[in-house]
């Protein structure tokens, strides 16, 4: 997609695959918690498990990569402002945000 279509955004969506999302083998869920093949991927942006954001391999990957993180899903505006601080772009649901 990046080769053929440079022009549309692509993002890589995770969490912590050890905590809850799959049931799967852990050798599955490695590569999917660690985002072991955004070298291959290349998304333009990572978003992210909310309460998983402080994942190591999430901030090595946002630093490595100089890439924006979307935080997902926040559900209260202590959340917000916390993602906001911490530099994640939320994405929000339950609540409307204070403006």
């Amino acid at each position: 997609l990046k080769k053929n279509r440079p022009d549309i955004v692509r993002g890589q969506l995770s969490g912590n695959f050890f905590k809850k999302f799959l049931k799967a083998p852990w050798y599955l869920r490695l590569p999917l918690t660690c985002m072991l093949l955004n070298f291959v991927i290349q998304p333009d942006f990572i978003a992210y498990y909310y309460p998983d954001r402080r994942n190591l391999s999430v901030i090595l990957a946002r630093k490595l990569w100089k890439i924006p993180g979307v935080s997902w899903t926040v559900h209260s505006q202590e959340e917000l402002i916390t993602a906001e601080k911490e530099g994640w772009t939320p994405i929000f649901d339950g609540f409307i945000p204070n403006s």
